[in-house]
C-alpha cells in the first residue's frame, strides 16, 4: 500500500457568504460543527480560489466568521466548506468510503480534545444498502489513535459516528 492510496474522510456543506470590512460571514446549509480556532477550507463557486482560514467567531451553529483582509466580494458569495474532522456539535453522520475491492481496508482514527469517540464500520457491494450489523468499531480516548482492519470482500465502507464527547475532534483516514 503506498501513501498515495491514503485518504483524509472530509465532510462538505455548502454555504453562502459576504465579506464586509474585512469580516467573511460564513453561513452554512447544516450545522457546521466548527468551533473558533478550527481551520476550514473554503472553495469559491465562481472562482479557482480557495481559502483555508481560521474561524474567529460562531455567531450561530451555521454560521461562522474568518479574517479576511482584502477579500474580493463579487467572488467569496457562495461554494463549499470542507472540513477535516467530526464534532458532537453536529450529531452523527455517515460518510460512504469505496475500498479497492481488492486488498482489504485500513480505517485509521485519531482524537484531540477532552473525551474519545466511537466509530461503527459498515459494507455494502452496492454503496447503497449497507450491513445493519457492525463490521468493527473503532473506540479512542483522548489523545489515542486507533485503526481497524476490513476484509477485501465489501465495495464500499461506511463509517457512522455514534458517540463523540464534548470538546472532541475526530479525524478519519482511510487507506484501501
Amino acid at each position: 500500500m503506498s501513501i498515495s492510496k491514503v485518504k483524509k474522510v472530509k465532510r462538505v456543506i455548502n454555504f453562502t457568504s459576504t465579506w464586509t470590512a474585512d469580516v467573511l460571514t460564513v453561513t452554512t446549509a447544516a450545522v457546521h460543527d466548527a468551533i473558533i480556532g478550527d481551520t476550514v477550507l473554503l472553495k469559491f463557486a465562481n472562482s479557482p480560489q480557495e481559502f483555508r482560514a481560521v474561524v474567529a467567531t460562531i455567531p450561530t451553529t451555521s454560521q461562522m466568521t474568518f479574517a479576511a483582509v482584502g477579500a474580493n466580494n463579487a467572488v467569496v458569495t457562495a461554494g463549499l466548506a470542507e472540513f477535516d474532522f467530526v464534532r458532537t456539535q453536529g450529531g452523527t453522520y455517515t460518510i460512504s468510503a469505496p475500498s479497492n475491492g481488492g486488498n482489504g481496508s485500513i480505517i485509521q482514527a485519531t482524537v484531540t480534545g477532552t473525551n474519545g469517540s466511537t466509530v461503527g464500520v459498515y459494507g455494502s457491494l452496492d454503496g447503497t444498502n449497507f450491513t445493519t450489523a457492525v463490521l468493527g468499531t473503532l473506540t479512542n480516548t483522548t489523545g489515542q489513535t486507533t485503526f481497524l482492519s476490513i476484509a477485501n470482500n465489501w465495495a464500499y465502507l461506511k463509517l457512522s459516528p455514534s458517540a463523540i464527547g464534548a470538546a472532541t475532534k475526530l479525524e478519519l483516514w482511510f487507506a484501501a
